[in-house]
């Protein structure tokens, strides 16, 4: 989990980003009845909040539920951006940061996943419960990436859809229900867009008006 000093840089970057685009930016938290710690988010030109997304014990999945369901009748079109730690959010089984590289052999050797070649789910994501409550309503999720040695600082956007299990390997006898399905938690990236530099409000996620490739709604 990011520390004090990495969850209040992610918070300057964006608010600075936004500020660029021509914002108005207040840095805000809440308390909510169900949260032990105050959320952080960020107020722009009165109206839109963008809530930060850094600390996976204040988005569990009931506590990500009870805050989607306060926002629906008190926040107009709310937008959230993750701390891709590849830790607790955006845990993939190619990362060393996270436990489920572990579990990668098991998943490989899924017959239900057959029409995936290994590269594909050596590059798969585990969603969390916030991440996949999120995207319920919306296709992509969006990420504050931490500069490191390797990576540039910076906000993507990842549109995301999920594996697809297919069980037609399974004698008739043996299935119930639909010979494919849907993962749950299992998704591939299915289109990426880097977004630096100033940042403007979208209907549903943060953009640069400048990018060519756009991002869906």
């Amino acid at each position: 989990m990011p520390n004090k000093q990495e969850k209040e840089r992610m918070i300057e970057y964006i608010g600075n980003q936004l500020y660029d685009g021509g914002h108005k930016v207040e840095n805000k938290s809440i308390r909510f009845s169900w949260n032990n710690q105050k959320i952080n988010y960020l107020k722009v030109d009165d109206k839109r909040i963008i809530f930060m997304i850094n600390n996976p014990n204040e988005y569990t999945g009931e506590k990500t539920n009870s805050l989607l369901n306060e926002l629906s009748y008190r926040v107009e079109k709310p937008l959230f951006v993750f701390y891709k730690d590849e830790n607790n959010f955006f845990r993939n089984h190619a990362s060393q940061k996270n436990s489920i590289k572990q579990k990668f052999t098991k998943l490989n050797n899924d017959r239900s996943l057959k029409n995936y070649s290994t590269e594909d789910l050596k590059n798969s994501l585990l969603l969390s419960e916030a991440e996949r409550k999120i995207r319920e309503n919306r296709k992509g999720l969006q990420y504050y990436q931490p500069k490191s040695e390797r990576l540039e600082e910076m906000l993507i956007h990842y549109d995301l859809e999920p594996f697809i299990y297919d069980y037609s390997h399974k004698k008739p006898e043996e299935t119930f229900g639909p010979i494919q399905v849907p993962s749950k938690k299992l998704y591939f990236i299915d289109k990426k867009v880097e977004i630096p530099d100033r940042i403007e409000v979208g209907e549903f996620y943060l953009r640069n008006p400048t990018l060519e490739e756009s991002i869906s709604s």
